[in-house]
């Protein structure tokens, strides 16, 4: 009994841990997304700013 709580223990540190970095990865590439459109919408403000 002890060493199967002890096992759905485990599982849950690791699913827990697992869940942070898929949100890690999810995070950075949002973030990426997000400077490389703001790059994208300054170029175009600036291009249509010229003209």
């Amino acid at each position: 009994m002890d060493t199967r709580a002890r096992r759905i223990v485990r599982n849950n540190k690791k699913s827990q841990f697992h869940y942070l970095i898929v949100l890690k990865d999810f995070i950075g590439s949002f973030v990426l997304h997000a400077i490389s459109l703001g790059i994208v919408a300054a170029f175009l403000i600036w291009v249509l700013d010229q003209v």
